[in-house]
This record gives structure tokens, sequence and C-alpha cells, in this order.
């Protein structure tokens, strides 16, 4: 989990939006990014395709 966090947090860096514009295109609390981010969260599989979903992850 830790890896797909940081995955998640390089990516978004990458499109230079903060955690608040993702968490709110997601549709997930920002406290909630933050632990995925941190690798420190069990979410759901739904929880991270909204995340990657709005990163427009490819593969």
């Amino acid at each position: 989990m830790e890896q797909v966090g940081e995955n998640i947090k390089l990516a978004r860096k990458r499109r230079k939006l903060t955690t608040s514009q993702v968490s709110e295109r997601a549709g997930i609390a920002g406290s909630t990014l933050y632990l995925i981010e941190k690798g420190r969260y069990r979410c759901g599989l739904w929880c991270l395709l909204k995340c990657t979903s709005c990163l427009r992850f490819t593969g």
C-alpha cells in the first residue's frame, strides 16, 4: 500500500495539483488522501480508482 500511495503522490505533484484539488475531484476527504499517500490508510478499491481516475493514470 505504501508504493501505491507514493505513486499517487508523485502523479499528483507532477500534475501540480494540491491534495485539496485531488480529494475534491475524487470525492474523498483531504485527510483520507493524505493517509493514502502516506500508505497508512486501508481503503477500498473504489477509493483508489477515484484517485487514479482523477489523475488520469493510463497504465
